[in-house]
């Protein structure tokens, strides 16, 4: 079982009343052997404006992207003063995000100024960093930050259309702001649009995207929303054919809504309104599945060899259950909290085309949801459809995942650097809330994991490189041999409100003539 909530919710963490002040100590990895080990301190001269932060990557100009759940991005200019001491000099607040994009009723898509107590805001819970030094470009995806669901709150009417993916350009002057994707689904709890990866050859975006529930069915913990036809996948984004535009997601012709000239509802492509108004799969769009059934992939890695990885957030007790299978073999979206187990967290090589596990009866039966003669209204063309979404696969059993955690595990990123004589190099590193980051080690096929000394007799093979460290770690990222400050690892405590720096044993033999 895990001992901490997957949720993102403030009110989940207000239990984390103890943040940690850490100064340098060492860390000697589980792994025996004296060559590899780190220190590690959090980064000094955060600000206490740096709160529940969600992911980090460092920018072509050297400085580290921080974003905040409130749809803050903080450019952080950093410096090394000594082993494993590293200090903020200086911080840029960017705020186009938060500034640029109003939130939407989930009924009507009208915007909503009011956002339930919250300041004005969006949640940002991804963000890829690419460009050059001089014009840094930052991908960013955001959605509604109210939560709902939960079994308390209820439904909120927060947009169940809220997805954006935004693009922002340093010209030299200012950010650039364009939103390149608007429409995409948000769940009324807390899956949302999350982390992505970028094919810099092709101009392909991949975007890990929460799904609308628990297990696969409705459930009241999710306010009784039914999955999305783009909910719980990973999408394959055509950057070169959106170009400078914005692509607004085509929806359902929603009945409760004015129809405009064009024939699209009025604020589209805002306000999922249950369903009735999500976006709708065209195979001519720029934005396409890529690969199916994940519940709740925080984040998604393009390694240097060309393979995608994903870690997927198993389902949590009495949160919801699957679908109810009928007697033909068929699904549908009836409500169902039976059946709701806590399953762990688990690893995905992403191939084009794969099911990982999570139903989607939408997906799965969309003739059957919307009728034989209704194919116009449903938002899965009827020959796309897939029966196999409506079966729940058991993770690290029937799913063929290459590994699982008990603890929620999110952030992933490729160790590329050459410390310790390359040994690390070309692994996955994760982070969990439990206060571990985990080293992953792949074959040559990277259909499986290279053992590296079992903690336990029922482990999968990936080692705990670190532990006991933050609080809700959350986000992890790693710096290459031709980086600023090259093999460190650095990690986003969501509850602290800190960033901690792990630094190489070896990084001033690597890094200096100091020799060893």
């Amino acid at each position: 079982m895990k001992t901490y909530s997957r949720s993102l919710s403030i009110l989940s963490l207000i239990l984390a009343l103890l943040i940690l002040s850490l100064s340098p100590v060492s860390i000697q990895p589980v792994e025996a052997q004296a060559r590899m080990s780190f220190q590690y301190a959090d980064l000094q001269g955060v600000e206490n404006a740096f709160q529940w932060l969600t992911t980090l990557q460092f920018g072509p100009d050297g400085r580290l992207y921080v974003a905040q759940r409130l749809g803050r991005i903080f450019a952080l200019t950093i410096e090394r003063n000594g082993v494993a001491d590293y200090v903020v000099t200086q911080s840029e607040s960017i705020h186009n995000i938060w500034q640029d994009i109003p939130n939407h009723s989930d009924d009507t898509g009208e915007i909503v100024e009011e956002l339930d107590g919250l300041p004005p805001s969006r949640q940002i819970t991804g963000i890829y960093a690419t460009g050059t030094a001089e014009n840094p470009v930052l991908y960013v995806s955001s959605s509604d930050p109210r939560e709902g669901g939960g079994g308390i709150k209820g439904d909120l009417n927060l947009d169940t259309n809220s997805g954006v993916i935004s693009r922002l350009t340093w010209t030299g002057t200012e950010w650039e702001h364009v939103q390149l994707v608007r429409g995409l689904p948000r769940s009324e709890l807390n899956h949302s649009v999350n982390g992505m990866a970028i094919d810099e050859n092709n101009n392909i975006m991949y975007l890990a995207i929460g799904s609308m529930g628990n297990m696969g069915a409705p459930s009241a913990f999710f306010a009784d929303t039914p999955e999305y036809a783009y909910a719980g996948a990973i999408l394959a984004i055509d950057l070169t054919a959106i170009g400078d535009n914005t692509y607004d997601m085509p929806t359902l012709d929603d009945p409760t809504r004015e129809n405009l000239p064009d024939g699209s509802d009025v604020n589209d492509p805002f306000g999922g309104n249950e369903g009735l108004n999500q976006a709708r799969i065209d195979p001519s769009s720029p934005v396409q599945l890529y690969a199916t059934g994940f519940r709740n992939p925080y984040d998604v890695v393009l390694m240097e060899n060309g393979r995608l990885y994903s870690i997927d957030n198993g389902p949590n007790l009495t949160w919801g259950g699957p679908p109810i299978i009928h007697e033909d073999g068929t699904c549908d979206n009836t409500l169902n909290e039976e059946g709701a187990e806590r399953y762990f967290d688990n690893l995905h090589l992403v191939v084009e085309g794969m099911y990982a596990g999570h139903p989607n009866p939408t997906r799965a039966n969309p003739e059957v949801i919307y009728g034989a003669d209704n194919e116009a209204q449903s938002p899965v063309p009827y020959d796309l459809a897939n029966p196999e979404e409506c079966n729940y696969l058991l993770p690290g059993v029937d799913d063929n995942a290459l590994a699982t955690w008990t603890a929620s595990t999110n952030g992933l990123v490729e160790y590329t650097a050459s410390n310790f004589g390359g040994i690390m190099q070309g692994d996955l590193l994760t982070v969990s809330y439990s206060g571990t980051v985990s080293r992953i080690s792949l074959n040559e096929t990277g259909d499986a994991l290279v053992d590296l000394t079992p903690m336990r007799d029922d482990d999968w093979g990936y080692m705990i490189l670190f532990h006991d460290f933050g609080l809700i770690p959350l986000d992890v990222t790693a710096q290459g041999d031709d980086a600023i400050f090259p093999g460190t690892i650095w990690v986003v405590n969501f509850a602290a409100h800190t960033i901690t720096v792990f630094e190489p044993g070896d990084y001033d033999c690597q890094n200096t003539d100091a020799g060893c």
